[in-house]
């Protein structure tokens, strides 16, 4: 069997660390996959708020402490901490980059007061991009791929191939860069862009710049090696119609040799009744009887009555257009005329999720809902 390649995957989210949709999922699970294929995956993230570094067994890596990062005019300091995930497959040593002013705060991207991006959220992913590139010589390790995920790691493919050009250590590294959402675009103001520390001569239609933004997406996409997404039909999508493209379906196509759908699996050691140690009943194909124990205390959860013949249709998911909440809000009142049940688990546009707790007011024997994330409860739903 050929060698396998040494892979630094870069994330802004991993489970069991911090999780606001599919991507901490998916940030978990392929890099195992990746183990168990013959490669050498190391994750790198950053460290939010007050993690059980006790439970989680994150532990301080001396010589990783206090490492200098520059942001614009001033110099911010990092430390490296060191955990790993641990399953049947092996284990996976994840990086956690730790920084009080920066990721001091437990909801990655979004105030949990205001409902709004934090107002720093171009210092904060700057600072992230910039530190995984600049701990890579310290950590003893060299990575023959780098890939990163979505807006929050799109300057790293462009420092490899800018600043960071002459590195040794970087001259034969390629990237990757996965698009798992494409409406979220990392837009920032030109300002912002300074602080990153890139050249000048990228700021422009053909570099970064996006209609007078500076887009930490379109950074990823002009300067990664090779461009996934989350299907085969989905990469064609972005890169013909706008609709889908949402403004950078000419690059995509200009890219097209480049870009690939693969799609999304399901980790059957996380999610399979039989053996999810997280549902109050495990249950094979052959004990559905123990599938209702689920749905009972799914039911229990949300304050509804059980009953054995009114299904419960459940939905755990980002609220946004995307995701086709506009659709399902045009169909509610037609669903609620059903001997049905609704309940949701997400997070995301308040539109929606105003509308969801008016139906929920309106129909609360039928409907129940749970804003933010909480694990316990998507195994419960899908269980149930």
């Amino acid at each position: 069997m050929a060698k396998g390649l040494n892979i630094l995957y870069c994330t802004s989210e991993v489970m069991p660390y911090s999780k606001t949709g599919g991507l901490a999922d998916v940030s978990n699970s392929l890099p195992q996959e990746l183990n168990a294929a013959g490669h050498a995956v190391r994750i790198i993230t950053p460290k939010y708020g007050s993690l059980d570094e006790r439970r989680l067994r994150i532990y301080e890596i001396k010589r990783l402490t206090n490492i200098e990062v520059p942001i614009g005019d001033k110099i911010a300091i990092c430390n490296i901490k060191s955990s790993f995930i641990v399953s049947p497959k092996g284990k996976v040593q994840v990086f956690l980059i730790e920084n009080e002013e920066y990721f001091g705060k437990s909801s990655p991207y979004v105030d949990e007061k205001t409902g709004k991006d934090y107002p720093d959220n171009d210092e904060r992913f700057i600072f992230f991009n910039r530190a995984v590139v600049q701990v890579l010589g310290l950590l003893g390790w060299q990575p023959d791929v780098i890939h990163c995920n979505d807006w929050q790691t799109g300057l790293i493919p462009a420092y490899i191939k800018t600043i960071y050009a002459k590195d040794p250590l970087l001259q034969n590294v390629k990237s990757i860069f996965t698009i798992h959402n494409i409406a979220f675009q990392g837009l920032f103001p030109y300002s912002s862009f300074l602080k990153s520390g890139l050249p000048e001569n990228i700021y422009n239609e053909e570099g970064v710049e996006y209609y007078d933004k500076f887009s930490m997406l379109k950074t990823g996409l002009v300067y990664s090696d090779a461009i996934t997404t989350v299907s085969e039909n989905y990469a064609k999508e972005i890169a013909t119609t706008h609709e889908y493209g949402m403004g950078f379906e000419g690059l995509l196509k200009k890219r097209k040799k480049d870009l690939y759908g693969i799609l999304n699996g399901v980790d059957y050691t996380v999610w399979n009744p039989e053996r999810d140690s997280i549902i109050p009943f495990r249950y094979t194909s052959k004990e559905l009887p123990l599938k209702r124990e689920d749905k009972k205390a799914l039911c229990k959860h949300f304050d509804l009555e059980y009953n054995a013949e009114t299904p419960v249709i459940g939905i755990i998911s980002r609220l946004s257009d995307q995701k086709g909440f506009d659709i399902i809000q045009k169909a509610m009142p037609e669903l609620m005329k059903e001997d049905v049940y609704f309940v949701l688990l997400g997070s995301g546009d308040k539109t929606f999720q105003k509308f969801f707790e008016g139906v929920k007011k309106k129909f609360p024997k039928k409907v129940g809902v749970h804003f933010g994330f909480s694990e316990e409860l998507a195994h419960l739903i899908e269980a149930g």
